[in-house]
């Protein structure tokens, strides 16, 4: 009989190991056996290419954050909620998941403060006091510049949807929602980023 319990101590060159073996007599003895370095070698050519790696990984890992980040300041926008008078009723910040105007959905994160202006609409009273929660995630598409919001995916019952035309008309009609339907309550408006020219003017031939 020949039982082994390895002790075994590893050097970066090679490998020593000390095993204790109990013989047919049950002697114990303690040995010293050489283990071939390959594997040990394997293993720190592994350690060396990752090492080698990390930075790597680390600038790619940075590198798209910080291009999910641009992406998601480029689709933030300022909106604005209106009466029928022209009084903003409120403002607010909302991060789309495409470019305003161009096709896509999906979630869309808002934020709103609003005003000290009053509303003689009882609809725009019932939008407000849901609104009035501050933040939330809402639901957005475009389709062929027909732009919808809703605040409060998933609700049919005191909710707050936006319906615009983008192409046509320069500010969206907000709603408060209930069982018996939509009630155009105000106007929503994002504000849009005016595209500059951003090339200088040339400078004048030297004379």
């Amino acid at each position: 009989m020949d039982l082994r319990w390895p002790n075994q101590t590893v050097e970066r060159t090679g490998a020593r190991a000390s095993v204790w073996i109990v013989t047919e007599n049950m002697n114990i003895d303690l040995q010293s056996v050489s283990v071939p370095p390959a594997p040990v070698a394997h293993f720190y050519r592994w350690v060396d290419t990752m090492k080698a790696l990390l930075p790597l990984s680390m600038f790619l890992a940075t590198a798209v954050s910080i291009s999910a980040a641009e992406n998601s300041a480029k689709n933030s926008y300022d909106f604005t909620v209106s009466s029928k008078e022209g009084q903003v009723l409120g403002t607010g910040k909302i991060r789309l998941p495409f470019k305003l105007g161009a096709d896509g959905k999906g979630p869309a994160e808002w934020k709103f403060t609003p005003t000290q202006a009053s509303s003689t609409n009882g609809y725009w009273l019932k939008a407000k006091a849901w609104l009035a929660s501050g933040s939330g995630k809402g639901n957005a598409e475009c389709t062929n510049s027909w732009f919808t919001l809703d605040f409060n995916p998933g609700w049919n019952d005191n909710n707050v949807t936006v319906s615009w035309s983008l192409n046509k008309e320069e500010s969206g009609a907000l709603y408060f929602a209930d069982f018996s339907g939509g009630h155009r309550c105000a106007s929503f408006q994002i504000l849009r980023n005016t595209q500059r020219d951003a090339t200088p003017n040339a400078a004048p031939p030297h004379r």
